[in-house]
């Protein structure tokens, strides 16, 4: 796993983390899909919280449509969501 390299972009600092999360969040979206009527939605954030505090990132809350999670980073807002056809991060404006 990375971690916080000061005088990296804002980009590269979203790509590091995409990379280190993203096969674990599509592993927790399948789970989703099987376990939705039983599971809470934030127990989800567990092991994704860690990873982002690595890359410097400032956790937000899990949503359950679309599958995904908001965070903060360099004073910008984010949502990474999760379907059956991609994972992407966005910016929220």
């Amino acid at each position: 796993m990375s971690t916080v390299n000061a005088s990296a972009t804002t980009g590269m600092r979203l790509k590091w983390f995409f990379d280190d999360v993203h096969e674990l969040v599509v592993g927790l979206y399948c789970r989703w899909q099987d376990e939705k009527q039983y599971e809470d939605i934030n127990d989800y954030a567990k092991p994704i919280v860690p990873i982002a505090e690595q890359h410097g990132l400032v956790f937000g809350r899990m949503s359950k449509h679309p599958f995904g999670f908001s965070f903060t980073l360099d004073g910008r807002q984010f949502k990474y969501t999760c379907t059956s056809k991609a994972s992407r991060i966005l910016e929220i404006k």
